[in-house]
């Protein structure tokens, strides 16, 4: 009978150590949104495409690069401005947030975003979102081939939240 006991005493152990809490779960694995989708202040779009801008040479120790991601019309977009490692042959890593006004702001972070949504030809939209001086949030982006997932969890100005997902070629 004891050791009856102690076997089911290990069995308890056993089993509550194998029950998982879906609070901790995949806590990394990006914003919740649907795929190649943007939302922020309640107003979801979806996006095809994404490019870089490079903007190297302002710096010494980061290659500064925007990355705009759009809908291929240029009606709804985000622009994330990431300093990577100089010379970096891929943009995929982990980017925080660094103040916009840092003059040599160090390898993967972020410094400025926006979000606009019903754009015009002359850069005009009819609902833009920025990021404060120093934007608060995290951008991760991988890479599996030549295919890219950005994910993005970004406070913006008054207080909203902005998140989305990409997963595409990016192009250079």
């Amino acid at each position: 009978m004891r050791k009856l006991n102690a076997l089911l005493y290990l069995f308890l152990i056993g089993l509550v150590s194998l029950t998982a809490c879906t609070d901790d779960d995949d806590e990394d694995s990006g914003p919740k949104v649907a795929e190649n989708t943007i939302n922020i202040d309640g107003i979801t779009k979806s996006v095809t495409i994404a490019g870089t801008i490079d903007l190297t040479g302002s710096t010494t120790t980061s290659d500064h690069y925007m990355l705009i991601i759009t809908d291929g019309e240029g009606d709804n977009a985000v622009g994330i401005g990431l300093n990577l490692a100089p010379n970096a042959t891929t943009l995929a890593g982990t980017f925080n947030p660094v103040s916009s006004e840092e003059e040599d702001p160090a390898p993967n972070t972020f410094s400025y975003a926006f979000i606009g949504f019903d754009c015009t030809e002359g850069d005009d939209c009819n609902q833009e979102y920025n990021t404060a001086a120093t934007p608060v949030g995290k951008v991760t982006i991988t890479k599996d081939g030549n295919v890219y997932t950005v994910n993005f969890d970004i406070t913006f100005e008054g207080n909203k939240k902005g998140l989305g997902n990409y997963r595409g070629n990016i192009l250079m």
